[in-house]
């Protein structure tokens, strides 16, 4: 329950916990690695964290790309920094975000995506739906599975009976499906 809890919560801050909006892109930066955060300088000595700006190099023979550090520049991470403004909850504008660096550099805690997106922020962007649907699921089949239960344990004898057979065939459907994948596969692999 508490790591629900949790997962709701980051997903309505979502606009504040990422460095990103849902509609952020750089498409120089598409497919960019990782950033890593330095927390030492050159000489070896304990820093605040730092990043180095990237810069993408395209090879026409190979077609393939490359992401290097520009180390002209560090740029710091900064905490509650001013970016891309929202509105929280839909309702109060900000523009506070818990971490964040100046331009040119990007903080891509897991990379970017094809489009130059942030996976991470993208994370919490999907997050927000999928925990959403699956409330709505849970607010729609729960009023069902107890008008559902409370007439079978009412009526009892053969109505709970049908009932109760009728329930644990809808329950199996999903298994019917992977049983049915299964047998395929089997028979391809004899075969």
């Amino acid at each position: 329950l508490i790591l629900l809890f949790s997962l709701y919560l980051a997903a309505a801050l979502a606009d504040f916990l990422t460095p990103y909006s849902m509609h952020f892109n750089d498409p120089d930066l598409a497919n960019a690695p990782p950033s890593t955060i330095y927390i030492q300088d050159e000489n070896g000595n304990f820093t605040w964290p730092f990043v180095y700006a990237m810069d993408r190099v395209f090879e026409i023979e190979t077609f393939k790309q490359s992401y290097f550090e520009v180390e002209e520049k560090k740029y710091p991470l900064k905490l509650f920094c001013r970016g891309e403004s929202y509105r929280l909850f839909g309702l109060i504008p900000l523009d506070i975000h818990l971490y964040g660096v100046d331009s040119p550099a990007r903080i891509f805690l897991l990379g970017s995506d094809i489009n130059g997106r942030d996976n991470f922020s993208r994370l919490f962007f999907g997050a927000q739906k999928s925990l959403t649907i699956g409330f709505l699921g849970l607010l729609i089949a729960f009023p069902i599975g107890i008008v559902y239960g409370g007439i079978s344990s009412f009526a009892g004898g053969l109505v709970d009976t049908i009932m109760m057979r009728v329930a644990e065939a809808v329950m199996y459907i999903p298994g019917f499906y992977l049983l049915i994948g299964r047998m395929f596969e089997r028979s391809i692999l004899l075969s």
